[in-house]
């Protein structure tokens, strides 16, 4: 992508002395975010965290510049740096997404005590998030405490009957518990669904010989 075209030909030195109208700094922000986007989008997440980043020199408090900074720095592995942005965007704006993201992050460092508590609180923001619901059920199966990780699934499904990943997640405890009736009552919702490629997927899944211990 060509920058030159985002640029304005102003001498460097006189700009910072320059006051920015509220209405050129929002639009310089947007412009910043959407290039972000655009490249992280491209999984080019450094240059995405250089736009994000000129959007905390307009406004430091930008929320949601120091969001997708921390999204930016954990897809592309660096997950300290991501945390603490994270951890940042958490204590400015204690929305649900900011929760929802710090737990997300948690849970990739495999510190579940933190993650649980970060989707307790996006939960506590947004009781209805059938996402936040099935996060606590992965990190309780990563846990092995797979009676709460069910609890926390089903309650996914109440919210959203139809979300996959909360019945192939049952439908994997299941079947490594050796409860077939189970698995294959996650395999008919599919079918009720109109999902057969998956129904079908799972019952051949269902012939293979179960190698957990």
């Amino acid at each position: 992508m060509n920058m030159k075209k985002k640029l304005f030909w102003i001498i460097p030195s006189l700009m910072l002395m320059l006051p920015c109208p509220g209405w050129l700094c929002a639009e310089n922000t947007a412009n910043y975010i959407a290039e972000g986007n655009q490249l992280a989008n491209k999984k080019q997440y450094a240059e995405a965290i250089e736009q994000y980043q000129k959007v905390l020199k307009v406004n430091p408090k930008n929320n949601r510049a120091t969001l997708l900074i921390s999204l930016c720095y954990a897809e592309s592995g660096d997950l300290d740096k991501g945390l603490s942005y994270a951890q940042l965007t958490a204590k400015n704006d204690p929305s649900y997404i900011s929760f929802y993201n710090l737990g997300l992050i948690y849970s990739a460092r495999k510190d579940s005590d933190k993650a649980l508590e970060a989707f307790d609180q996006a939960l506590a923001i947004n009781s209805k998030s059938f996402d936040a619901a099935y996060q606590k059920g992965l990190v309780y199966t990563n846990l092995k405490q797979y009676d709460q990780a069910i609890l926390f699934y089903q309650k996914a499904l109440t919210l959203n009957p139809s979300f996959d990943k909360a019945h192939l997640a049952l439908f994997g405890i299941f079947l490594d518990r050796g409860d077939r009736n189970s698995a294959l009552a996650q395999i008919e919702e599919f079918r009720k669904m109109k999902k057969t490629a998956i129904a079908q997927a799972l019952e051949t899944r269902m012939k293979r010989p179960n190698t957990v211990s």
